[in-house]
């Protein structure tokens, strides 16, 4: 079945995908998922796609690639619509704008904080962010 087969092949062509950006091709990766994503229908292997590109972020935010990070994750806000992939991508974000706290990039830190603030619902993230931005206010005065 040609189908099954596209489908073994998008799969494999995900794990490379992902192989590249372990390895820091940050944009041979992408250019990858981009590839398979105009070339699938499949809504799994958009999902897939999606939970890739939240990988790519973290792999920015791990890098201190943060301007990259903040890039991704506003496309991936822009794209998904998954209410849980949604808080994901926020309690994400939430640890990134601390990680800035600590490098202290107090003005970038709290961009995301106040962009954070009007989206996230879940009480458990909102008590996080409330948390982080304290952080951020003691993290401030102290430097």
């Amino acid at each position: 079945n040609g189908t099954v087969a596209k489908q073994d092949i998008n799969q494999q062509m995900l794990f490379l995908a992902g192989n590249y950006i372990g390895a820091k091709n940050y944009e041979r990766g992408k250019q990858i998922y981009s590839e398979i994503e105009a070339d699938s229908i499949s809504t799994e292997i958009r999902k897939q796609i999606d939970q890739r590109l939240i990988f790519l972020a973290d792999s920015y935010v791990a890098d201190k690639k943060y301007d990259e990070a903040i890039e991704e994750f506003t496309k991936l806000e822009e794209r998904i619509t998954d209410a849980e992939m949604f808080n994901d991508i926020y309690k994400r974000q939430t640890y990134m704008g601390y990680l800035l706290t600590q490098d202290k990039e107090f003005s970038q830190a709290e961009d995301v904080f106040n962009n954070l603030k009007t989206k996230v619902t879940d009480q458990t993230a909102k008590d996080d962010l409330k948390e982080k931005i304290l952080f951020l206010g003691d993290a401030y005065v102290q430097d």
